[in-house]
C-alpha cells in the first residue's frame, strides 16, 4: 500500500478522530484508556507514536500548545495526541481546543500553523468540575 497513509483513528470505537476522555473525578483511568489506545495502534502500526501535550499553568496560549506540537509537524507516521488538561484550566483553552479539533487548525503570534491531519488522532483527557464548582453560564456536559 504505497502512498496510502493510515489514520490513528483505526483505534477508535467510531473511527472518530477526535476522542474527548473525561470523569468528575481523578483516577478513574482516563490516562489508562489513552495508554491502551496508543498500544492498540502501536500493535498494527509498529511506527506509530503516541504524544502526550500536558496543558497546565495559570496561562495558555495557542503559542504555548504550538511549542508543543511543531516538534512534531514533519512526521506521516500515525500519532495519537493526547492533551492532557488540568482541572483547573478547563474554561481557559476552549478557543485552542474549537481551533484545533473543530476547525482543524491553530496559529500563533509568530504566524505559524498547525494543521491537523487525518492521520492523527486527538485524544482530549480532562476531569471535569463538578456542577457545583462551573463558572456561570458555562455549559456542561448532557447526561448519556
Amino acid at each position: 500500500q504505497h502512498g496510502v497513509v493510515m489514520a490513528a483513528s483505526i483505534v477508535d470505537h467510531e473511527n472518530s478522530q477526535v476522542r474527548v476522555v473525561s470523569s468528575t473525578r481523578s483516577g478513574m483511568g482516563k490516562s489508562l484508556f489513552v495508554k491502551r489506545r496508543a498500544s492498540c495502534l502501536c500493535e498494527q502500526r509498529p511506527q506509530s507514536r503516541c504524544v502526550t501535550i500536558p496543558i497546565h499553568g495559570p496561562a495558555v496560549s495557542p503559542d504555548t500548545v504550538l511549542e508543543l506540537l511543531n516538534p512534531h509537524s514533519t512526521s506521516s507516521h500515525c500519532t495519537i495526541f493526547h492533551f492532557d488538561i488540568a482541572p483547573g484550566i478547563l474554561w481557559e483553552v476552549d478557543r485552542i481546543l474549537f481551533c484545533l479539533l473543530v476547525l482543524q487548525g491553530l496559529s500563533d503570534d509568530k504566524g505559524r500553523i498547525w494543521r491537523c491531519h487525518h492521520s492523527q488522532l486527538y485524544a482530549i483527557e480532562v476531569t471535569l468540575p463538578e456542577e457545583q464548582d462551573m463558572p456561570q453560564g458555562g455549559t456542561r456536559a448532557l447526561p448519556e
